[in-house]
This record gives structure tokens, sequence and C-alpha cells, in this order.
């Protein structure tokens, strides 16, 4: 009977081995399937926020670059209308005065296509000439005017 018992005690063992290597056979494959994933998907996760950060800073970059751009364009067209209004009025009422003005007015417009229209007002606010008289792109100026026009009567 001692026999029997000592190779009961020895086969358990053995049993319990062999449940754990076919658990180590079988689900060692699996965790390591499971953990690489996990790895992969916090690197790519860090990749993702890394280059949307990059993207971020270009496109703050390139907008700083083209608001710098602006604002120098507007100060140079600024200083421009400012240099031509004091050659106007040096000129006193002279026509070659208005009519050098028209010719740089015209040519500023032309390189410019932010400015739509160019008005001179005197004085009492009363708009006296505008650069250029008519055309499709200031259309909008004159509906508008029209529009308030209708909307007060």
């Amino acid at each position: 009977m001692k026999k029997i018992a000592f190779s009961i005690w020895q086969l358990k063992p053995v049993k319990w081995l062999r449940r754990i290597r076919g658990f180590k056979l079988v689900y060692t494959p699996l965790i390591a399937i499971v953990l690489f994933t996990v790895v992969m998907g916090v690197i790519m996760g860090t990749l993702q926020l890394q280059e949307k950060s990059q993207q971020e800073a270009a496109l703050f970059r390139e907008l700083s670059f083209a608001k710098q751009r602006i604002q120098l364009r507007f100060a140079n067209n600024t200083d421009v209308l400012q240099s031509m209004g004091r050659d106007y009025l040096s000129g006193g009422d002279a026509p070659k005065a208005k009519e050098n003005f028209i010719v740089q007015g015209e040519n500023l417009l032309q390189s410019n296509h932010e400015i739509a229209q160019i008005v001179w007002i005197n004085e009492a606010h009363e708009r006296q000439w505008k650069i250029p008289p008519d055309n499709l792109k200031t259309d909008w100026f004159n509906k508008a005017n029209m529009l308030a026009s209708l909307i007060k009567r």
C-alpha cells in the first residue's frame, strides 16, 4: 500500500507540471501578442500626439508669417497713400497734381489686390472723386449704399 500511495503522490506533481507546461505552451504566445499590441498602441499614440503638436507648431509659424506679411503690406500701402495725399495737397488745385494722383492710384490698385477703391473725401466728409470710377470690383460698395438708403426709408 505504501508503494501505491507513493506512486500517486509522485503522479500528482507530474500532472501539475503537465498542466503548467500546457498553460505555458498555449498562453505564452497569446500573452506575448497582447503585450506587443499594447506596447505598439502606446507607441503609435505617442507618435500621433507628437506629429499633431508638430503640425500645430508649423501652422502657427505659417500663420504668424502670413500675419506679418499682411501687416507689412498694410503699413506699406498706408505709407504710399499718405505720401500720395501729401503730394496731391502740396500741388494745390492744379489739374496736373490730380492727374498724377490718379495715375499713381491706378498703379497702386493694380499692384495691390487688397485695395478695392480709393476715395477722396473733403473736409465736409463728402466724396469728391474715387479711383476707379465704377467697375465690377466695387459694385458691392454701391449696393451697400442703396441697401442702407432703402432701410432708412
